[in-house]
């Protein structure tokens, strides 16, 4: 019995890893009791790290985006004073200078007398995702523009034809004026 639920953990890892892969959902872990620290193949990749890169406590917050890390560390020591499960959208600058927008999900794991042991967490590359986003946005704006410009166009068009037809309607009347007193 032991042995088919050994059999059936494994099978359920290895079903779990496939996931993560297709899904490409980075993973990582913080032993506060060790100060070790563990990142996957996935997240490595994410970061643009090589696989055997050994994972110190500052490499993160050395890769995030300078413009996010005062917000993202006051976020973080909230969450972790709190011990409540964390979520948010950052950036970080790779190496190569490249940017990448992720969105992390972290949540703590206590002792029983509440004191913190790990915080696991996922990270999910977002970058794609904010480039079409960035991309609508500006499609949005230029449509936008085109329809002010256009009920511009109509609203000159309306009051060119409009004085036009009043004008041409004033002549008649002054002639028909005209021709009434004759």
């Amino acid at each position: 019995e032991l042995y088919t639920m050994r059999l059936h953990l494994e099978k359920s890892q290895e079903r779990l890893k496939k996931a993560h892969k297709i899904a490409k959902l980075g993973t990582w872990e913080e032993n506060h009791k060790t100060g070790e620290i563990y990142w996957s193949k996935i997240l490595k990749k994410l970061f643009n790290l090589k696989e055997k890169k050994e994972i110190k406590s500052n490499l993160f917050w050395n890769m995030v985006h300078p413009e996010d890390l005062e917000w993202m560390k006051e976020e973080w020591k909230k969450a972790e004073k709190r011990k409540k499960p964390y979520s948010g959208t950052f950036r970080i600058k790779t190496r190569k200078g490249e940017v990448k927008h992720l969105n992390e999900h972290a949540e703590f794991i206590l002792d029983k007398q509440g004191k913190l042991i790990k915080t696991v967490g996922t990270v999910i590359d977002m970058t794609e995702l904010h480039k079409h986003q960035e991309a609508l946005r500006q499609l949005s704006s230029h449509i936008q523009e085109v329809q002010e410009k256009e009920r511009g166009k109509i609203a000159r068009e309306i009051h060119d034809e409009l004085g036009q037809r009043l004008t041409t309607i004033n002549m008649d009347i002054s002639f028909l004026k005209n021709k009434l007193k004759e």
